[in-house]
């Protein structure tokens, strides 16, 4: 891996990246591309958004019902990853910050 590091344990560019789709029967156009930044802390807010439930309000993410709807709807400024650092080891001596636009 990228600077000797693997399995998602960094804030390094390769590390922190996943690929998303997301099939949402009645809403989401087939074949469907955005560039909106997203994160992973969203899913949950789009899921409960998608069944129609209510909203939880202590949440950090967003739900992406927008975007699924309409690819062209932009997304957040950012995405923030966090991990502690030193990547490696049982204790870890600060917490390591990336924004992603």
């Amino acid at each position: 891996g990228e600077h000797e590091l693997w399995a998602k344990t960094s804030n390094y560019e390769l590390d922190a990246r996943v690929p998303l789709i997301v099939a949402a029967p009645g809403v989401a156009r087939s074949g469907g591309r955005t560039k909106a930044v997203v994160e992973l802390v969203d899913l949950f807010p789009t899921l409960t958004d998608l069944a129609g439930l209510p909203a939880v309000t202590q949440l950090d993410g967003i739900s992406l019902k927008p975007q699924l709807a309409d690819p062209s709807v932009p997304g957040k400024e950012f995405a923030l990853t966090q991990h502690p650092h030193p990547f490696y080891g049982a204790r870890w001596t600060s917490m390591a910050y990336a924004l992603r636009t």
